[in-house]
C-alpha cells in the first residue's frame, strides 16, 4: 500500500508515480522542457512520445501505447493514458525512476486491463487494495454497478458491513479531493499563480482528471488548458 511519497512498494519493487517523477524533476530543473507528440493514432491504438530538454538539448525520450477498449478508462483516455505513460518512461529512463522503469500508474493500468469479467474485477480489485488504496477506489468508481455489487460481495460474511463503509470513506475522499483542487485551481487562475496551478495539477492522478475536469468551469477548463500547452512548449 503507498503512503503520501508517491512509492508505491508492489511485491517487493519500488515503483514511482508519474506524478512524483514530474515532480522531482520539475524542481530539479524548473527550466526544462516536456514534450509530448502522437507517434501513431487509430481505430484501435495511441502511440505518444515524450521527449525531456534541459537547454534545448534532447536528453531523454520515452514511449507508450495503449489499446481503446483494453480498460473502462481507456475507452474514454486511452491517449491521456499513452501520454502519461510515456512521460513516465522518458523521466525513468533520464534518473527518476524507483527501482523500476515502469511507473505505478502504468502497473495499474495493466492490472486493470487483465479482463472485464465480474471475478476478474474483484481480484483486480483485491489486488489494487493491497498496495494503493488510491488506485483501487478510482478503479472501483469506474465500473459497472453489478461489477460493484460483486466486489462489495467479495468480502467475508463478517467483514462485509466494514468493508462496504471502507469503500464509502475512499468515495467520499475522492469527491472532497475534487471539490478542494477545484477551489485551489479557481483560486490560482484567479491570482495568476501558474506555480501554485501547476502544482496542483502535478498531483493529479490522469484516472483523478474528470472528477477535478467535471468541477470547472468551461473558461476555467480553457485557461487551464492553455496554460499547460504554453509551459508544455517552454
Amino acid at each position: 500500500m503507498s503512503d503520501d511519497t508517491g512509492i508505491v512498494p508492489i511485491r517487493g519493487k519500488q515503483y514511482k508515480t508519474v506524478a512524483l517523477r514530474v515532480g522531482e524533476f520539475r524542481k530539479e530543473h524548473p527550466d526544462a522542457t516536456i514534450s509530448t507528440e502522437v507517434v501513431s493514432i487509430t481505430e484501435n491504438v495511441v502511440v505518444m512520445k515524450a521527449s525531456i530538454f534541459l537547454d534545448d538539448t534532447l536528453i531523454s525520450t520515452g514511449f507508450a501505447e495503449e489499446v481503446r477498449g483494453a480498460s473502462n478508462i481507456n475507452k474514454t483516455s486511452a491517449l491521456e493514458n499513452a501520454e502519461t505513460s510515456a512521460v513516465g518512461r522518458a523521466l525513468a529512463f533520464y534518473k527518476y525512476a524507483g527501482s523500476e522503469i515502469a511507473s505505478a500508474d502504468e502497473v495499474a493500468n495493466a492490472i486493470n486491463q487483465q479482463g472485464t469479467d465480474n471475478a476478474n474485477a474483484v481480484a483486480v480489485m483485491n489486488e489494487l487494495l493491497n498496495y494503493d488504496e488510491r488506485l483501487a477506489i478510482l478503479y472501483f468508481m469506474e465500473q459497472d454497478e453489478d461489477v460493484q455489487i460483486a466486489i462489495h460481495n467479495s468480502a467475508p460474511k463478517n467483514e462485509k458491513t466494514a468493508f462496504k463503509a471502507r469503500i464509502k470513506e475512499l468515495e467520499k475522499a475522492v469527491h472532497d479531493w475534487a471539490d478542494e483542487a477545484c477551489a485551489q485551481v479557481g483560486h490560482c487562475l484567479v491570482n495568476d499563480d501558474n506555480s501554485g496551478l501547476f502544482e496542483v495539477l502535478d498531483e493529479v492522478h490522469k484516472k483523478e482528471k474528470r472528477y477535478l475536469w467535471a468541477r470547472l468551469s468551461q473558461q476555467e477548463r480553457d485557461q487551464v488548458a492553455k496554460l499547460s500547452e504554453e509551459r508544455n512548449n517552454g
